[in-house]
């Protein structure tokens, strides 16, 4: 993920120089399975380097008003993305947050992931953000099911070693 206006710059040189070592690839050979290789490789690296581009214009637009964050685990790297979806600079936040430009540029390395929820909260503060948590599953290592009152549990038992033994509900 592109994190600046200098890595940005840096990936568009990035795509030029892989999009010249692509075109300047010989031709694909039915036979030639290396050159083949070679050939994807360049495209699925041109492919990735466009992709990450195409997000950050997208973020640098700030047309964006809502990210979408179904796991706990992404609200870091999606604060990054707020930060530039609002057009707000590492130096900028950094001084918000009373740190050093490159202590937002250590964090955002890692995309924030070493950071303790308070200290994601004050970006977010800095940010002006509202996160809205949605849901909370509980999940268990066995699902419970209610059976009917009249199924007793040497019905279920039987049952289960039906389905266990056919490896099908239907039976």
């Amino acid at each position: 993920m592109i994190k600046s206006t200098r890595q940005y710059n840096d990936t568009k040189k990035l795509l030029t120089k892989y999009s010249k070592l692509l075109n300047d690839s010989l031709p694909v050979d039915d036979d030639d399975l290396e050159n083949e290789l070679y050939v994807n490789s360049l495209k699925t690296i041109i492919r990735d380097l466009e992709n990450q581009l195409k997000e950050y214009e997208i973020l640098e637009t700030g047309n964006i008003q809502i990210l979408s964050c179904t796991k706990l685990e992404d609200l870091p790297v999606n604060l990054i993305k707020a930060r530039i979806a609002s057009g707000v600079s590492q130096k900028k936040l950094a001084d918000q947050l009373g740190i050093s430009p490159q202590q937002v540029q250590r964090n955002e390395t890692n995309d924030n992931q070493q950071l303790s929820a308070k200290k994601l909260q004050g970006i977010s503060d800095a940010l002006g953000l509202e996160i809205e948590i949605s849901k909370i599953v509980f999940l268990k290592n066995q699902p419970s099911f209610l059976a009917p009152d009249e199924l007793g549990e040497a019905n279920i038992q039987e049952t289960s070693r039906i389905i266990a033994e056919n490896r099908s509900i239907l039976f």
